[in-house]
């Protein structure tokens, strides 16, 4: 049986929308979903195991200013603990930590067994020296600077298949000699000149956030992959998944997204990829979102806004079912 990689805790960090109301993102709420369908299915079972002792934050954490760590244990200076979207609380201590640990696990686990299913919460936006909109403590990189010294594995691929910013993950391949020779395939696009291979651009760089692009060129650019992983040989693989570009998303572009049949097409594409190559790999579900209202700002009915959470709990666990059956 495969394994995932979940704490509890994940789901309580609280966060706050532009206009200051205290909720919890459905990003986390999305891990608390995929867990329970993960058992109920018997698609695969929870491999993290917590600490013994559970260290502290600022040796947990390789990749951020010790400031800013600080910050984030203290609450001083408050406008350096909180970001945007996320509250200061110093109950979010030891869920950050766990975040960490099981994010450093899932790699681990990949690394011996080929897959592993990393639900720590995809903060991947948190640069060095603060947070970023929902991102506290970039996970990923921490992993990957962990597995670099623990491991020796320097050929890292961070694989990028939303249409989405990524902007954090290059920055710290930008500015750290350590990660040297890691890379990103990224379709979207974004590009820091010098700073990391990614994959190809879908339109021109126009600055937004959500880009439009065709299905054909989606498809078109991801098909570089196979020749991108066959050059680069990586040792081991992060694949952000990513619900973004699904057409029902709150954050895709009307009618631009791609169906639910076209993501799993896509998903197939990488799996298959990575396995020709025999290349283990961590799979992080992030990004992708339900909408509670209609766009004339009405709010959707509660059977209506399940039925979009069962349609995007089959996105996230595809990959999975597809992995176990081939």
């Amino acid at each position: 049986m495969l394994s995932y990689f979940f704490h509890p805790s994940f789901s309580q960090i609280p966060h706050r929308s532009a206009d200051g109301q205290v909720y919890i993102l459905d990003a986390f709420l999305n891990s608390q979903k995929i867990v329970q369908a993960l058992q109920e299915h018997h698609l695969a079972k929870n491999s993290y195991s917590s600490p013994s002792v559970l260290p502290n934050l600022q040796n947990a954490v390789l990749v951020h200013d010790p400031l800013y760590l600080n910050s984030l244990v203290t609450g001083k200076p408050l406008e350096l603990a909180q970001s945007s979207g996320v509250l200061f609380n110093q109950n979010n201590v030891t869920t950050l930590i766990h975040q960490v640990e099981a994010s450093y696990q899932s790699f681990n686990f990949a690394l011996h067994n080929g897959f592993s299913y990393d639900l720590s919460g995809g903060n991947h936006h948190a640069g060095y020296t603060r947070g970023a909109g929902f991102g506290v403590i970039n996970t990923f990189i921490n992993a990957i600077a962990r597995d670099i010294r623990s491991y020796g594995k320097k050929r890292i691929l961070i694989i990028d298949t939303d249409v989405y910013l990524g902007d954090a993950n290059a920055l710290y391949l930008q500015t750290d000699i350590q990660f040297s020779e890691v890379r990103i395939f990224d379709l979207y696009g974004y590009i820091i000149p010098k700073a990391y291979q990614v994959g190809f651009d879908l339109l021109e760089r126009a600055g937004n956030y959500i880009r439009e692009i065709s299905r054909a060129n989606y498809f078109k650019e991801l098909s570089n992959l196979d020749a991108f992983v066959k050059d680069f040989k990586p040792e081991v693989v992060l694949w952000l998944q990513g619900a973004y570009i699904w057409q029902n998303s709150t954050k895709s572009i009307k009618d631009k997204g791609l169906t639910k049949d076209e993501i799993a097409e896509r998903d197939r594409y990488v799996v298959d990829t990575l396995r020709k190559y025999k290349v283990p790999f961590v799979m992080s579900p992030v990004e992708g979102y339900v909408s509670y209202k209609n766009e004339d700002g009405t709010v959707k009915t509660r059977e209506e806004t399940d039925e979009q959470w069962q349609q995007l709990l089959d996105i996230y666990l595809y990959p999975v079912r597809y992995y176990n059956r081939a």
